[in-house]
């Protein structure tokens, strides 16, 4: 499988007693360059018992998505990676390293609350002897953790570190939750050794020791004495600064349009405020999603291009999934991201060096899902987890896998959301559920955020701080029947509320509120209704939602079965502990007879495969 370098690695090697040599954590450092493929001059630096070091090339030259920066004051530097955004009144200012370090030397590690959609910060005073890492709230964290030959090693590429490694023995609890999920869940990765520096923190390294600290953890005090018009009308103004911050000095901005209620919010703020966008999406040619985006672009009049996946991507679909894997370091299931690999191409080739992209991803979280679906209570009970698993996890898993992967239980996932639950310190049912969805969709948006910087600065105002910080407090009720989406959607560009959606999930409640959202299509009144008495007592599986990209039609063409076929092979995999082998064996080959029929399973076992491969060749 080819290869190509990662570039914009950031690492800090510290010793875990304080007394070893920098010989061993300059070989160390060395180990852990050439395991990421750089070839590019890497700057380094030491503190007493730790030695910090970056590569200040960016993936793509044209591209800002994924930049990293530098700067030196005195005894203090600083390396900001990402695409990060200051919070007003800073958002005029240039989000650099060296405007890092001005703000650091005011405020300090207060500095963090200020920063938005950050990937990764790094400060080391040489006068204090400390290394400071900053990551953010939501925006895509990539430092993890390990220990190797008595060093402690951060490192921005999970690739790189798990070659180094040399206790490589899998975690099988996360892995089996990889299967059901799609990505790792919590801090935890495939390998036992390796873990995640937790989100929304400030790490201090400093003679020999590593200490994690929350900067950001949500106010769990209900404000029940505000009137709820009130409490939607916060929504707006901090949905509406968060879409200002987030198109400051970008042009164009790209907005991800989908049928959905989500981009159609992101669309109404940017209309209200007069700020330029380009709206794209992307589909099969003459799918659903692009026919109904386009008589809603037209009716509002808003600029708009169709990005159709034809046969110059599925032809190339093994080498987009290969991209798709080496940028996002196989922490996601890589064949499905693969077409955002295309569309992003096509869009970049015809972007300025200002273009940015704004997604509606997150927005769960300011619908309130779990508001009308599970019954609220002050804490959470064994049956409220019970109830929450059953609605998220029902997909069932064959029974192929090793006695070290359990995927077939329910205690990986039950594991998960308890620890997420205790971690939110606090809180009703409702409210932890939502710090669950912040935790979990951390974790899949950061693999997939990093396709994405590789051709554009991407960010999401669903779930920027200021959403953060507004809506563990509001009142359930205000949640219930997406309400604060209908303020903003009224308040801004209310002739975008009343066009039909098929992204309701659940689905848009019926009532006399919504009612008139009904009145257009009978036949889609019945799906909608259909679909909500499915949320709550069938399988979801029996009402799934219009799929306009059809990743099982990619399997059954030509370019995806080669891929598939030449991953999953049981004589070669170099995943195959992961598996019963008395049982893959047929089950594939049954899979192979009926063209790959269950798709996002298959998806999750080639990029473990990937992932297996990778580190298996050091």
């Amino acid at each position: 499988m080819p290869r190509s370098p990662t570039t914009g690695l950031v690492y800090v090697i510290a010793s875990c007693d304080g007394t070893r040599p920098f010989t061993e954590a300059r070989a160390i450092s060395g180990r852990l360059r050439a395991a990421a493929r750089i070839t590019s001059t890497v700057i380094e630096r030491e503190l007493p018992g730790i030695l910090w070091g970056f590569c200040p090339v960016p993936p793509r030259e044209e591209s800002e998505g994924d930049r990293l920066t530098h700067a030196e004051r005195g005894s203090v530097a600083g390396v900001l990676r990402g695409d990060p955004v200051w919070l007003e009144p800073l958002s005029g200012e240039p989000c650099t390293a060296e405007k890092l370090l001005e703000i650091w030397s005011r405020r300090g590690v207060e500095t963090g609350p200020q920063l938005d959609n950050i990937s990764l910060a790094l400060v080391a005073d040489s006068g204090t002897g400390a290394v400071n890492l900053v990551t953010d709230r939501m925006g895509g964290i990539s430092c993890y953790s390990a220990v190797v030959d008595g060093h402690r090693v951060l490192s921005t590429s999970y690739i790189a570190l798990s070659r180094i490694v040399k206790d490589r023995s899998i975690d099988g609890e996360s892995i089996a939750s990889f299967f059901h999920l799609g990505y790792f869940p919590g801090r935890r990765t495939a390998l036992k050794a390796i873990s995640l520096i937790p989100f929304a923190s400030v790490t201090t390294l400093k003679a020999g020791k590593m200490e994690s600290r929350p900067y950001w953890l949500p106010e769990m005090t209900v404000d029940r004495h505000t009137r709820i018009d009130s409490q939607l009308d916060l929504a707006v103004e901090a949905f509406n600064t968060t879409v200002r911050e987030y198109s400051a000095g970008r042009d164009p901005v790209f907005l991800a349009m989908t049928a959905g209620l989500d981009s159609r919010t992101v669309a109404a703020s940017l209309l209200s405020q007069q700020i330029p966008f380009r709206a794209y999406t992307h589909g099969f040619p003459d799918c659903w999603e692009g026919r109904r985006v386009s008589s809603i672009v037209k009716r509002h009049r808003i600029p708009h291009q169709f990005v159709p996946l034809v046969k110059s991507f599925t032809d190339r679909l093994e080498e987009r999934a290969l991209e798709s894997f080496r940028w996002s370091e196989g922490t996601i299931s890589c064949i499905e991201k693969s077409h955002l690999v295309h569309v992003q191409s096509l869009l970049r080739a015809e972007a300025g060096p200002a273009a940015s992209l704004l997604l509606g991803g997150g927005a769960g979280m300011l619908k309130g899902t779990f508001y009308r679906l599970i019954r609220d209570e002050p804490g959470y009970s064994q049956a409220g987890i019970d109830a929450y698993l059953s609605w998220n996890f029902t997909k069932k898993l064959p029974d192929i896998f090793a006695s070290e992967v359990p995927a077939t239980s329910r205690e990986p996932l039950r594991n998960f959301v308890v620890a997420s639950l205790d971690e939110a310190a606090g809180g009703s049912f409702f409210q932890r559920l939502d710090y669950l969805y912040a935790v979990r969709y951390r974790r899949w948006a950061g693999g997939v955020k990093h396709i994405y910087r590789q051709f554009f600065p991407v960010r999401e105002p669903f779930v920027s701080a200021r959403l953060l910080d507004y809506l563990f407090r509001i009142d359930p009720r205000a949640k219930k029947a997406e309400l604060p989406h209908l303020r903003i959607l009224e308040r801004d560009f209310p002739a975008l509320q009343y066009d039909l959606s098929n992204k309701m999930t659940p689905a848009l409640p019926f009532n006399w509120r919504t009612a008139h959202r009904f009145l257009p299509s009978m036949g889609w009144r019945a799906k909608q209704l259909l679909r909500g008495f499915s949320r709550r007592f069938l399988p979801k599986e029996l009402f799934p939602l219009v799929d306009y990209v059809d990743y099982k039609r990619w399997i059954a063409l030509a370019s995806g079965r080669s891929l598939v076929n030449g991953l999953l092979d049981p004589g070669i995999m170099r995943s195959a502990q992961l598996y019963d082998p008395t049982k893959l064996t047929p089950w594939l080959e049954s899979q192979r007879a009926q063209g790959y029929p269950t798709f996002p399973l298959i998806d999750k076992m080639c990029t473990l495969e990937l992932y297996f491969r990778e580190i298996a060749s050091t």
